[in-house]
C-alpha cells in the first residue's frame, strides 16, 4: 500500500525533469557544436593551403624577384618562399609538403608553373571525426609561365 502512494507521488513530480531532459540533449549538442568547429577550422586550413599554392605559382610563373635568381625560376626560393606565406597563415608545413613543378601541363596546356601542397589536417578531436584525421588534403594551383621577366 506504500508503495503504491509513493509510485503515484513520483509520477505527478517534474521537478527533475529538465535535468534528465538535459542530460540526454547535452551530448548530442557538444558533438554538433564540436564537429561544426572543427568543419571550420578544416575549411579554413583548406582555404590558406589554396591561397599559399595560387601565390607562390604566380611567383614562380612570372617569375618574382621572391622566386627566381637573375630572372631564372628558382625551386628553392619558391619553396623558402611559399613556407614563409604559409608561416604568415599559421600553417606548420614543411619542405616535404610543398611540390614544385615549373615545366607542368595544367587543363591540356603546357608552360605552366605548378604548386602542389600535401597536409594532413591536425584536429582537435580525432577520435570523433575520423574523416578529418586520417586523409590529408592537397591543393594545387598553376600559373602560365612568363617568358620576359
Amino acid at each position: 500500500m506504500k508503495a503504491r502512494r509513493l509510485s503515484w507521488r513520483f509520477r505527478g513530480d517534474a521537478s527533475g525533469a529538465t535535468a534528465v531532459e538535459f542530460s540526454i540533449i547535452v551530448i548530442p549538442l557538444l558533438l554538433s557544436l564540436l564537429g561544426s568547429v572543427e568543419f571550420g577550422r578544416m575549411l579554413w586550413t583548406r582555404q590558406s593551403m589554396s591561397e599559399v599554392a595560387i601565390m607562390a605559382s604566380r611567383c614562380i610563373g612570372l617569375p618574382q624577384t621572391e622566386c627566381s635568381a637573375s630572372g631564372v625560376r628558382d625551386a628553392a626560393k619558391t619553396r623558402t618562399f611559399a613556407l614563409s606565406l604559409a608561416s604568415n597563415w599559421k600553417l606548420p608545413l614543411t619542405d616535404a609538403n610543398v611540390a614544385i613543378d615549373t615545366a607542368a601541363t595544367c587543363g591540356g596546356a603546357a608552360g605552366f608553373s605548378k604548386i602542389t601542397i600535401t597536409y594532413k589536417f591536425a584536429t582537435a578531436v580525432p577520435q570523433l571525426i575520423k574523416q578529418l584525421a586520417d586523409n590529408p588534403m592537397t591543393v594545387s594551383s598553376c600559373f602560365p609561365n612568363s617568358t620576359s621577366t
